[in-house]
C-alpha cells in the first residue's frame, strides 16, 4: 500500500484518473457552523507548512471550481467498518471519528457524520499534502484516491511525564497538535511523582520551593480546552500513595516520622522514599481536596491516582486509603 497517511486507514483505494491540485485560494466548502472552526484551522495549518492560502467559505452546495468540499450529516456514517475496540476516553462513541475521503477529477470530498470525523479527514489531508510532490510554483499536487477510515482501537494515547521534565503551555499545546495530527485522541498527563510536585492544587500559599515552575488551574483548564477542541482527552494523574517525596517537601504537615525512609537500592546509590500516611487526618484532607480539585478541571470519566507502592518495606492502610478517596471524589463525579 503506497501512501503517506498515518495511521494506515482502514481502507485505502489508489485512484486511476486525476488527483487535486492545491494551488493559492483554492476554496474549501462546508455547511455547518460546527465545523468552522475546524476548517480555518486547516486552512491556517496548511498555510504555516506549505505557503498556501486556501479560502474557507460557507456554502451548501458543491462549487463548480476545483475545491475542497466537506459534507457533515448523519447520512454520511462509512459503512461496513470494523467498531473500535475498547473504552472511550470521553465516554462518548468512538463511532463518530468515521470520515471518508475521495480525491478524483479535480475535486475533494470529506464526508462524515460527527465533526471528529472531519477532523480525522482533514488530518489526512494535511498528511497527503506535506509529502506530496510539488507540483510547479505555488501548487501541490496530491494522488486519486479513495479511503474510508476508522480508528482500530477506542483509546489512542500518548503519556507525557511534566514531573520529572517540566514542560511549559505552550509546549504541551504543540504536543496536542502532533496528537492531533496523528489521530491519536488522549494524553496522559502524568503530572507529579518524587521529584515535583508542580500543581497550584495542595500546594500552600507561601513555603518551600517558591521558584519551582507549576501550574495554575486555568493553564489546566486551558490546556483541557485547547485538546477538546482537537478531539483530545486529557487523563491527569497524580501518583498515590508512594511517590510524594516532592508533596512531602511542601507540606510537612503531611510528614509523621514513619512514612519517608532512605535505603541503598544499588551498590553505592541511596534513594530517599515517602509515601502518604493513612493514618494522619492531614493526608485525606489534602487529597479530598486535590482530587476534587481535579474533578473540576478535567471532565473527562478518568482520572489517574496512581495506586503506586507506598515506599521501601513500609506499611500502608491501603484499603482505607482507597474508601477514602472514593468518598472524596464521589460528588464530582
Amino acid at each position: 500500500m503506497d501512501h503517506a497517511v498515518i495511521p494506515a486507514p482502514a481502507r485505502y483505494e489508489a485512484g486511476v484518473g486525476q488527483g487535486f491540485a492545491f494551488r493559492p485560494g483554492t476554496t474549501v466548502a462546508y455547511a455547518g457552523t460546527p465545523i468552522a472552526p475546524l476548517v480555518g484551522r486547516f486552512c491556517a495549518q496548511v498555510t504555516r507548512r506549505t505557503g498556501l492560502r486556501l479560502t474557507p467559505a460557507s456554502r451548501d452546495r458543491v462549487p463548480d471550481e476545483p475545491s475542497v468540499t466537506i459534507e457533515l450529516a448523519a447520512t454520511h456514517e462509512p459503512g461496513g467498518l470494523p467498531t473500535p475496540a475498547g473504552l472511550s476516553p470521553d465516554g462518548g462513541d468512538p463511532a463518530g471519528e468515521r470520515y471518508s475521503l475521495v480525491i478524483e477529477d479535480g475535486q475533494v470530498v470529506l464526508r462524515a457524520a460527527e465533526p471528529a470525523g472531519v477532523a480525522r479527514g482533514l488530518a489526512t489531508l494535511i498528511q497527503l499534502m506535506a509529502t506530496a510532490a510539488s507540483g510547479g510554483a505555488n501548487e501541490i499536487c496530491i494522488p486519486a484516491a479513495q479511503i474510508s477510515d476508522a480508528p482500530r482501537y477506542a483509546w489512542r494515547g500518548l503519556s507525557l511525564d511534566v514531573a520529572r521534565t517540566f514542560f511549559t503551555v505552550g509546549e504541551i499545546r504543540r504536543v496536542i497538535d502532533l496528537l492531533e495530527l496523528y489521530k491519536l485522541n488522549v494524553l496522559h498527563l502524568h503530572l507529579t511523582d518524587d521529584q515535583a510536585w508542580p500543581l497550584a492544587l495542595g500546594r500552600p500559599a507561601a513555603g518551600p520551593e517558591p521558584d519551582a515552575p507549576f501550574y495554575r488551574d486555568e493553564d489546566l483548564r486551558d490546556l483541557v480546552g485547547y485538546a477538546a477542541d482537537r478531539f483530545v482527552t486529557i487523563v491527569p494523574e497524580i501518583d498515590t500513595p508512594g511517590h510524594t517525596s516532592a508533596l512531602l517537601r511542601l507540606r510537612p504537615d503531611l510528614r509523621s516520622g514513619r512514612n519517608e525512609v532512605e535505603y541503598e537500592f544499588l551498590p553505592g546509590h541511596r534513594r530517599r522514599a515517602g509515601w502518604l500516611d493513612p493514618e494522619l487526618p492531614a493526608t485525606f484532607e489534602l487529597m479530598e481536596q486535590v482530587l476534587t480539585g481535579l474533578a473540576g478541571i478535567f471532565p473527562g470519566p478518568y482520572l489517574h491516582i496512581g495506586a503506586d507502592e507506598p515506599g521501601h518495606k513500609c506499611r500502608c492502610h491501603r484499603g482505607a486509603a482507597q474508601r477514602e478517596i472514593s468518598r472524596a471524589t464521589a460528588g464530582s463525579a
